[in-house]
């Protein structure tokens, strides 16, 4: 059977169909599909208790699904053991055997499948290259941060050039500092390997640095599948909207078609008309705004006509460096975010101020009503 191909000409290295898991009475995952293409690298997102983790472990061959299907290469392996399904994996706690040094944790999966000891050599020392920790080779475990840790158990994982890596939350146990270092590192490393990655994780900005796509999940569903930007500028759900980056999620009312989308009341400063015309959600399913921080301007004077806006007051300014965030409640006390790079020189605007918040309307992002027909 010939490998499905997407737009891109790639062709489908993983496919799962219709796959599900129940633990008794509780769902852990709906039946859900997926596509994952070659040399991809697309993350599972949500919250705790979304699924993510459950389909990463049935994928892995570690968790026995209640129905569906596995392929791999366009074959079926729901039944095929770990082992045998070519796949390698990297978790959060490193998984590092501490009674051997670096060499030999690196060394073992080539030496379970029977690899000449020239072989080894040269490529636990390749790989240990590759995480640029080729000085630690004879230390163990305990004798290394956690960054190294997580970069050998990496090295571990590609030493025998599985076809798909599958990593479960593996930088959630380091600060902040290292995890953004090797989020790059990895990202990276991707793409000089060119192997398939399928990567869970809840952290958002992970997510929008990392992956060529993203399939979030909530409830033990997926709610969406698209690229970083298509989640972020044009989510399908109110949780989408909610859950990945900050957003301001507004209530709509008295919706009717105008100008090629549809033009609505805000209840926010006296109910004031405003328009979104590059609307394609229909006005009988139109139920709600969602506008992001970074879009909106704030400011004394009026903005244009071209201009969405509501009045209010500003509540609260937090100066960050190269943004400032502004927390502004309305005439209806309903307080909206809003964020702009922080330039030397802009007239002051100080807490208690009365000031205008502005969007282009074509800015204007409607959410439908759950349940709409997409």
């Amino acid at each position: 059977m010939d490998a499905a191909r997407n737009l891109t000409g790639r062709a489908v290295k993983l496919q799962v169909e219709k796959l599900a898991k129940h633990y008794g009475e509780f769902t852990a995952l709906s039946p859900s599909s997926l596509d994952v293409h070659q040399g991809e690298f697309l993350t599972l997102l949500g919250p705790s208790g979304s699924g993510k983790t459950t389909l990463l472990m049935m994928v892995a061959g570690l968790v026995v699904p209640s129905g569906g299907e596995i392929r791999i290469d366009g074959r079926v392996a729901t039944s095929v053991p770990p082992s045998k399904r070519d796949i390698g994996m990297v978790f959060q706690n490193y998984a590092l055997f501490p009674h051997l040094t670096v060499f030999e944790n690196i060394a073992f999966p080539l030496r379970m499948r029977r690899v000449p000891e020239a072989q080894i050599r040269k490529d636990v020392m390749r790989v240990l290259e590759m995480v640029e920790l080729p000085h630690v080779a004879e230390r163990v475990p305990r004798a290394l941060s956690g960054g190294q840790q997580q970069r050998i158990a990496l090295a571990r994982c590609i030493v025998y050039a599985p076809s798909i890596i599958l990593m479960d939350e593996p930088l959630g146990a380091l600060d902040k500092r290292l995890r953004d270092q090797l989020q790059i590192e990895i990202k990276n490393l991707h793409k000089s390997l060119g192997t398939t990655i399928l990567y869970v994780t809840h952290d958002q900005q992970e997510t929008l640095t990392m992956s060529d796509r993203i399939c979030l999940m909530n409830h033990g569903r997926i709610e969406q599948v698209g690229t970083p930007t298509d989640l972020y500028f044009t989510p399908k759900t109110e949780f989408g909207a909610a859950f990945l980056g900050e957003s301001n999620i507004l209530p709509i009312a008295d919706v009717t078609a105008s100008d090629g989308g549809i033009s609505f009341t805000l209840p926010l400063d006296g109910h004031v008309r405003m328009s979104a015309p590059h609307s394609t959600v229909a006005p009988a399913d139109a139920a709600k705004i969602m506008l992001r921080p970074e879009w909106l301007s704030v400011t004394v004077a009026p903005p244009q006509e071209a201009f969405n806006s509501v009045r209010g007051k500003v509540a609260d300014i937090i100066f960050t460096g190269e943004v400032t965030r502004y927390f502004v409640s309305t005439g209806s006390g309903t307080p909206l975010a809003a964020s702009q790079l922080t330039r030397p020189g802009d007239r002051a605007i100080n807490v208690g101020d009365d000031v205008y918040i502005s969007w282009p309307r074509e800015r204007t992002y409607v959410l439908a009503r759950e349940g709409a027909a997409a």
